[in-house]
């Protein structure tokens, strides 16, 4: 996709494709997550290696690791290209946009917070490790739950407050 046909897609378009690709950067990086630090199945120092092996022998990592890489990398750069472009869209559609309106982080903290709750709930219904409430991330799912929990309640309430 060219960036003169990204211009020529209505904005609802591209707020959808953005959305897409958010929801496939969050879940990625957490699966990245899960692989690196919580299973250790993936050493961080040799992810580029994983993600494009060689032909010599060693080990032949699946096909669910290397898009996991892939679209770690490549999905946040896409959704910020996209975003960019929808509300570069949009600000021609409108006159004046107001400077909230083009960074709006009460959906983005609300969607985030959501995210991370449904994934740690997921992760507790597949892996079944104990529930601990461990705000390092390294068991148990309990902090993905606290930390989303907080996240969606700041973006709602910054979403849904009063301003005078």
């Amino acid at each position: 996709m060219s960036p003169s046909s990204l211009t020529s897609l209505p904005p609802s378009t591209l707020r959808r494709f953005a959305n897409a690709l958010g929801a496939i950067a969050i879940l990625s990086w957490f699966g990245l997550y899960l692989e690196i630090f919580r299973y250790h199945h993936l050493v961080l120092s040799q992810i580029g290696r994983v993600a494009w092996p060689s032909e010599t022998a060693g080990p032949r990592p699946g096909g669910f690791l290397r898009s996991v890489i892939v679209c770690s990398i490549l999905a946040p750069i896409l959704f910020v290209v996209l975003w960019t472009a929808t509300r570069v869209r949009m600000a021609r559609f409108v006159d004046a946009v107001p400077a909230r309106a083009i960074l709006s982080a009460p959906p983005i903290s609300l969607a985030s917070g959501v995210a991370l709750i449904v994934l740690a709930v997921i992760n507790q219904i597949i892996r079944r490790p104990p529930i601990v409430v461990d705000l390092t991330f390294r068991t148990g799912n309990g902090g993905f739950v606290v930390v989303g929990l907080a996240l969606a309640i700041i973006g709602a309430v910054l979403r849904y407050r009063k301003v005078t």
